[in-house]
């Protein structure tokens, strides 16, 4: 029997499905596969017009097993609802402008770590140079240890032209401070307790302004119940901090001084106030401006309190950065970028501290300030990521360098990379430190001849040419010798006679740099030089 026949004759065709694609002469109405959802899979029913196969499997398309949705940061389950603009993640209603300011949804979720604690993730794909993260303060105030600055706009207080609050006596710049809101809470307590406040030094900490911003703190519990809650979450390190020299301090500067002589003590107890005082000291962030060298402070002199960015972990070879901006009506906003390219669930990390200094120096100051020890993959390797920044000539060999053998321990040896000399902690830390006492005090007489032949005859015999004084100490050469470049501009008015864009204006410029201090070439190179090594550290391209 011929099966051709046989198959039309039983009229019974074999099975077809549809892969997705379709003959050319095939028609888009009714004559595509239908495809039926059913549960969790989706099955291949046979289409009339589809490829025919012999003999073909069922095929099913299985979904994956989701979970309950939650909460990107409070992980609640209840009541939460998908990101309407970005689809990314879902969010509750305590928590959406967490996720979403300035018409812009941040990439990031909270996670909990084993060791570290909370920190934040990438919840997608994140391109260098994003924005990661925009946070407004939710506490602004004098620093715990703080020299005399305007109880509301922190700007320093001035010496030459003193004003103070008529009320209370503490320190203000005008009436619209005296009469802001900020200043009222500290402003009645000090009223209703008989407290005046007496400036004699303005160069010292006033030890009496110390209890202003813990006390603001305290107070958000009353009048700020939604910044209290994400601020009072924060860690304060309390048993870390008891039996330091400072813990004693707070304890009578801001313990007592609330307690006793202001009759709070059937309103606060001890530990809630220096529970306050750790969360101040662990998670504020520095609102002046960055020095290179010591002066009078420039701008705001306080500090701030970002409760979403203090969420963020700390690594030396971070993939974010972030600076300060402050805002219209005075409020600091934070403002967090990707240095680089950060993968979906990478961990978004900033630095606490500058990541200049030395891996022996940056881990102990790390320590200090924040209560934890540096683990990152720059604190363990002992070349710093082959940047030598911290390494030492040795004193047999001169050939090699000294390294410590485990950039781990504090209290390990310093070896020779080429012979078998070694160096003990205590003897390396008080050569160093001499070193850098000298980069101090040329740098801050700004003495640009002194400084260049430091440079010369430290580099590469003593330290190595890319050890962070070296890079300190070029750094500020260059400094001075831009602010001598632009103070003899300003001086010498023959140097404006020049037309800009004219052909003589090149050489003019040249001119001041040869005759002058003003050596930019040496300039460039040492600037190059150090954003090379800073970026080989930071392992990005951040120009």
């Amino acid at each position: 029997m011929n099966p051709q026949k046989a198959f039309k004759k039983k009229d019974t065709p074999h099975k077809s499905y549809y892969l997705g694609f379709n003959k050319k002469n095939d028609k888009v109405n009714n004559e595509r596969t239908i495809m039926k959802k059913s549960g969790n899979a989706t099955d291949l029913i046979p289409g009339p017009s589809a490829l025919k196969f012999n003999t073909f499997p069922r095929i099913k398309h299985i979904k994956k097993e989701s979970s309950a949705p939650e909460c990107f940061f409070c992980k609640e389950k209840s009541e939460v609802f998908e990101c309407p603009w970005c689809r990314g993640v879902h969010t509750c209603s305590r928590h959406s402008d967490v996720h979403r300011k300035k018409s812009k949804c941040f990439p990031f979720r909270l996670k909990h770590f084993p060791i570290k604690g909370r920190g934040l993730v990438a919840s997608r794909y994140i391109r260098k140079g994003d924005t990661v993260l925009l946070d407004t303060a939710a506490l602004v105030g004098p620093g715990v240890i703080t020299t005399p600055v305007c109880c509301s706009c922190l700007a320093p207080a001035k010496p030459s032209n003193p004003r103070f609050c008529s009320k209370c006596s503490l320190p203000v710049c005008d009436t619209t401070c005296e009469e802001s809101a900020v200043h009222q809470e500290e402003c009645k307590l000090l009223v209703d307790n008989k407290v005046r406040v007496k400036i004699e030094d303005y160069n010292q900490p006033v030890p009496l302004l110390s209890f202003i911003t813990p006390y603001r703190l305290l107070m958000l519990k009353e009048n700020d119940q939604s910044a209290w809650d994400r601020v009072a979450s924060l860690k304060d390190h309390l048993q870390e901090r008891v039996g330091l020299v400072e813990f004693d301090m707070f304890q009578k500067d801001v313990v007592q001084f609330l307690r006793r002589r202001c009759f709070l003590s059937s309103k606060l107890t001890e530990e809630e106030i220096h529970r306050a005082i750790g969360i101040i000291m662990v998670n504020s962030v520095s609102l002046e401006p960055r020095r290179l060298f010591a002066g009078p402070p420039k701008g705001l002199q306080g500090k701030g309190i970002f409760p979403i960015f203090a969420l963020l972990n700390h690594s030396c070879v971070s993939n974010c950065k972030f600076r300060i901006d402050i805002q219209d009506d005075g409020t600091p906003l934070v403002r967090v970028t990707a240095r680089r390219d950060i993968e979906e669930d990478e961990e978004i990390t900033v630095q606490y501290y500058s990541s200049l200094l030395g891996t022996h120096k940056r881990r102990r100051r790390i320590r200090s300030e924040w209560y934890f020890s540096c683990e990152c993959a720059r604190c363990r390797d002992k070349t710093e990521l082959g940047t030598m920044v911290s390494a030492v000539v040795c004193e047999a060999c001169e050939s090699g360098y000294l390294l410590p053998r485990n950039p781990l321990d504090e209290l390990e040896d310093w070896s020779c990379s080429n012979c078998e000399f070694f160096l003990e902690v205590p003897d390396l830390e008080l050569k160093i430190d001499q070193l850098e006492e000298d980069v101090n005090l040329l740098s801050s007489r700004r003495d640009t001849e002194k400084l260049r032949r430091f440079i010369d005859e430290v580099s590469g015999s003593i330290l190595h040419p890319n050890h962070y004084l070296i890079l300190l100490a070029e750094r500020n050469l260059d400094y001075i010798i831009r602010k001598n470049l632009i103070n003899k501009m300003a001086t010498d008015g023959s140097l404006w006679s020049v037309k800009p864009g004219s052909s003589n204006q090149n050489s003019s410029f040249r001119t001041v740099r040869s005759n002058g201090t003003c050596n930019r070439d040496k300039s460039d190179q040492s600037e190059e030089k150090i954003y090379q090594i800073i970026s080989k550290i930071l392992m990005c391209d951040d120009k």
